[in-house]
């Protein structure tokens, strides 16, 4: 086992329970997510985007769904980090929404596209905005909203 690996799976293992559980969560998830994108068209997947029609209101939220999103977003982190940016953004905002839809907390994706100077054709990214935070929100400025899903 390289450095790499042996220094992540210390740090796996000295991990509370419940961020175990969530980083088991988003791998399972995650490799759901990988075969869509990459095998599915997004016409036949896009339906999977949208919100749960059982979502609380912003009011019924409560402080464990928003440490539950902090969570969330830290394991996102680090997946991204351990797999060197191979997990996309529209990945990991279709793993986001099928774990909020779960918990039913409201949220809403946001696709945009942006120019990049530095190489031809466009750039594309995806996030979801929460009442209680945001994945997927590195560099979202500049980006101009194509899609927006969800309430």
């Amino acid at each position: 086992m390289t450095t790499r690996s042996s220094w992540a799976l210390g740090r796996f293992l000295n991990l509370s329970v419940s961020r175990k559980l969530i980083y088991a969560e988003v791998c399972i998830r995650l490799v759901a997510a990988w075969t869509l994108v990459r095998c599915v068209p997004f016409r036949r997947w896009k339906g999977l985007l949208k919100e749960s029609p059982k979502a609380v209101r912003i009011e019924e939220l409560s402080s464990s769904d928003s440490r539950f999103l902090s969570d969330v977003q830290h394991v996102f982190r680090q997946i991204k980090w351990a797999t060197r940016n191979r997990a996309t953004g529209l990945m990991m905002v279709l793993v986001a929404r099928w774990m909020l839809n779960r918990r039913r907390i409201p949220g809403t994706i946001f696709l945009g596209v942006r120019r990049d100077p530095a190489q031809p054709g466009l750039r594309a990214h995806a996030w979801l905005q929460s009442a209680i935070g945001v994945v997927g929100h590195d560099e979202v400025e500049g980006f101009v909203i194509v899609e927006q899903i969800g309430s």
